[in-house]
């Protein structure tokens, strides 16, 4: 038994929200035992009665390793002033590390944007399993050394395929990204900055090096609790081990079935190796206990997400089956330490049934307007704002983003408040884009798609035909620069206009001007030299209402780009006022002001945080940045947001980490989606540490590349990429676990016959799993609307037959399409404004 005070005791988990819950759960089992060690029933010791006692430590991880480093860096030459790089300097940083390159390159075939981005995800995975960048290059160059030296086919000179060249060429663009990464490390060094994968990895490094700070920290912390063990990676679980290993009092408290962070690095296998890495004093494995009852979920919940994790465990149990069939006997295996075993989880006392339902839908509209139907049957009409909703909550949890547009379409034609969670989801609502679209016209004469997007939104409305002739006028502009560019005269308004070869007197010494590829047909650059009374004749013909409203766009552009030198808030708010996104939105009906703009303030808060952490503040890093929040699935991390309950909270299983609903919906679980098809490897890509290289890597499935020629190299890379792909499916498997687990009472679970291809989609097999629970007498799940898989020639509804529309269409009713089914309409929205008009009008007489 260890007793200790409460200052000395520390709590460590993930997030700011779960620390404070973690101190205030101390706290009170703190006060409970004070109370009766005060009572005077059982012997405590003096500490358990002590009233002016001081309070637990409890941090978060990356938090603890930053106190490491600044307590005890010194030691190993690191500076207390070093600051911490937010998201976007790192990324910003990366960035001028890529640029500078002068290396070879020719093995490179991604964007600048996708070096950049694997530059900073491999300096991640090597702070994450406390590798150098020196190290990375030299097992990949042993890599390439061994495998030039195959022949395609052992005892052959057939040459090698294309195949192979790729292959090869993918290792040497990891060596290149991995000498960036090394450059990266020295530029951080030179502005004397560090990144969050550093904290963790230099504070490993101390805990390693440096005994004394092992000591001080276990004569200040008696007991240390480690909270969501299963979501550490292998550096803290390191920093740990060598902290507080040894026999010192740890508890590690976490579920494998929730480990769903492996592509940051987490590993399910963690928790599993807890008892032999935390021994005891006298060298025995550390002891296990099991906390099965989940005082969260009611019992038919229970049921599905048991389900789940029935398949995980047995799948744990083949594993280490597996290690016994490849030789490891009984004596190695019980020397390797116990094995944590992982029960199903068991309803609380009294725990009520709850409801799952399982549903297939025809299209994903249906299964939106399903949804839409069952949140305003349990939640009431959002229409009459007149207080809160109730208590209830709900939440749409989807495995990609890309679901979240068709919902806010029918949440928006329902009149359902929603709230999307996310920097990344935040980009993609209709006010933002046109934002954002309106920031890239001003800052880049290249965006000619950005200026599409606005010349065919609902401010500007510009129809098909105008848009044509528009084009026109963009092609005829770049045949007079070309023009005169060949013969050496001014760009100017006798240039622009005149019809064939006669031309302004030409200056016989003037240089010649080589066109740039900006100086093509660009929209925005058509725009700015539209004339109010000029018009080729060669170009199909421009409205008259048309060119009003170009020009309208033209002198508001130019006015913004006034701006664009100024500071970034202030420009923002300009824009908005600009483009009076702020009047259209508090004219949104069924929303206050504050709600309807949420989106918008939310951008503001991102931008703020953009200009606190990044060195270099202007227009076009803004929109770097925001092109790689965009480019992301997570996005960027941005602080977390207190939630509006009176809205359906919508957002990605992975977002709902931690959190919980009383109604939760996971649409979309269509085979190939939910689980994913897709599987990252280290043998493709650029941007991961090679496996074998990892802290886990005794978790993860293995390339064999002892091979005698590069045939068997391919071909034991294919059976590499299946076996990712199973492995990946136990990650896509603990995802749809804590799908289910985040609903207290409801959950339902649903699919579609058809997507946006020409074939039907099949559930997917976590669905088809589940189908079990509602058969038998005692069923757990209920059966909603189920499609049956269509005939075999039938054709997707969505994309049969002809569809019609009038366009620019209606921006308060929406579009109305003939003979498509995947669009929510929007009726009524036109009418009910004339009417207001109508009232304010007679009001005013």
């Amino acid at each position: 038994m260890v007793w200790s005070l409460p200052e000395e005791i520390l709590g460590v988990t993930f997030t700011r929200k779960a620390a404070g819950e973690l101190a205030s759960r101390i706290r009170g089992q703190l006060a409970k035992l004070g109370t009766l060690a005060r009572s005077g029933l059982v012997e405590l010791a003096p500490a358990a009665a002590a009233r002016d006692a001081l309070e637990p430590k409890v941090s978060t991880y990356h938090s603890y390793a930053s106190g490491i480093v600044t307590d005890y860096g010194l030691r190993l030459g690191i500076e207390r002033d070093a600051i911490v790089m937010g998201s976007a300097d790192a990324w910003q940083l990366a960035s001028d590390v890529v640029e500078a390159h002068d290396g070879a390159h020719e093995h490179f075939t991604a964007a600048k944007s996708t070096l950049i981005q694997s530059v900073m995800d491999l300096a991640g995975e090597c702070a994450e399993h406390l590798q150098e960048p020196e190290q990375v290059i030299a097992t990949i160059e042993e890599y390439l050394a061994s495998f030039e030296a195959l022949p395609y086919i052992v005892e052959t000179v057939k040459p090698r395929t294309a195949a192979v060249t790729k292959q090869l060429d993918v290792l040497r663009t990891r060596a290149s990204v991995a000498a960036l990464v090394q450059k990266y490390a020295e530029a951080k060094r030179r502005r004397n900055v560090l990144d969050y994968g550093d904290l963790v990895a230099l504070a490993a490094r101390i805990a390693r090096d440096v005994p004394h700070a092992a000591e001080m920290e276990r004569q200040r912390f008696k007991v240390v609790l480690l909270d969501e063990f299963q979501d550490t990676s292998h550096a803290q679980l390191q920093l740990f081990a060598e902290l507080f290993g040894a026999g010192h009092p740890v508890t590690a408290v976490g579920d494998p079935h929730q480990s769903i962070y492996g592509f940051r690095g987490a590993s399910a296998g963690q928790l599993f190796r807890f008892p032999e890495i935390f021994l005891k004093h006298d060298g025995a494995y550390a002891g296990t206990a099991e906390l099965t009852i989940a005082w969260r979920n009611s019992a038919h919940i229970l049921a599905a997400a048991n389900v789940m994790s029935a398949e995980l465990t047995a799948a744990q149990t083949r594993k280490a089956n597996a290690k016994l069939a490849a030789g490891l006997t009984e004596s190695e295996r019980a020397a390797a330490g116990p094995r944590v075993v992982v029960s199903p989880l068991r309803e609380k006392p009294h725990a009520p049934d709850g409801e799952v339902v399982l549903a297939r839908y025809e299209t994903e509209l249906d299964e939106a307007e399903a949804i839409a139907a069952e949140i305003l049957e349990r939640k009431g009409d959002f229409t009459h704002r007149t207080g809160a909703q109730g208590a209830m909550t709900l939440a749409v949890l989807c495995r990609r983003r890309a679901q979240f547009s068709k919902l806010q379409s029918v949440f928006e034609a329902r009149g359902i408040p929603y709230e999307i969670v996310g920097l990344s989801g935040l980009l993609g609502t209709p006010e933002i884009v046109d934002l954002v679209a309106t920031l890239r016209v001003i800052a880049d004469p290249g965006r000619s798609d950005a200026l599409m997007r606005l010349l065919t939104g609902a401010r500007w409305r510009i129809g098909p035909a105008d848009l044509m002739a528009f084009a026109d006028w963009a092609r005829h502009l770049a045949r007079r620069r070309s023009w005169a560019a060949k013969h050496r005269v001014d760009f100017d308004a006798a240039a622009l206009q005149g019809e064939g070869d006669e031309s302004p007197q030409e200056t016989p010494d003037a240089p010649v001007v080589t066109a740039d590829l900006v100086d093509a047909s660009s929209l925005i650059e058509a725009l700015d030299y539209l004339s109010p009374d000029y018009w080729p004749e060669g170009c199909r013909p421009l409205s008259d209402v048309a060119r009003t409203r170009l020009l309208a766009l033209r002198d508001e552009l130019r006015v913004l780009r006034t701006f664009v030198g100024e500071d970034l808030a202030n420009l923002l708010g300009v824009v908005e006022k600009t483009m009076l996104l702020d009047i259209e939105l508090a004219a949104k009906p069924g929303s206050s002001i504050h709600h309807a703009r949420r989106h918008l303030d939310a951008f503001a808060d991102a931008a703020a945080t953009f200009m606190q952490a990044a060195q270099r503040v202007d227009l076009d890093a803004f929109l770097a940045w925001l092109e790689t929040a965009e480019s992301e699935e997570g996005g960027l991390e941005m602080s977390p947001v207190e939630s509006n309950p009176d809205a359906v909270a919508l957002l990605t299983v992975h977002a709902s980490k931690g959190l919980e609903w009383d109604v939760v919906f996971v649409p979309g679980m269509n085979a190939g989606a939910f689980p994913s098809a897709r599987a990252d490897r280290w043998s493709t890509g650029a941007k991961s540490l090679p496996w074998p290289l990892r802290g886990d890597r005794d978790d993860l499935p293995e390339w064999d590349m002892n091979v005698p020629d590069l045939k068997s190299l391919m071909e034991n890379e294919k059976l590499f990429a299946d076996d990712v792909l199973l492995h990946a499916e136990e990650e896509e498997r603990r995802l749809a676990y804590v799908a289910f687990t985040r609903a207290r009472d409801y959950l339902m679970c649903s699919t579609t016959v058809w997507g946006s291809g020409k074939k039907p989609l099949s559930p997917s097999p976590f669905l088809d799993e589940l189908l079990p629970l509602t058969e038998g007498t005692h069923q757990t799940a209920a059966l909603g609307l189920w499609r049956e898989d269509p005939e075999e020639d039938a054709v997707n509804p969505i994309s049969a037959g002809a569809e019609s529309a009038p366009w620019p269409y209606d921006p308060l009713n929406g579009p109305d399409i003939e003979g498509r089914a995947g669009v929510a309409q929007r009726t009524g929205r036109r009418e009910n404004s004339e009417r207001s008009a109508a009232a304010v009008r007679r009001v005013d007489r």
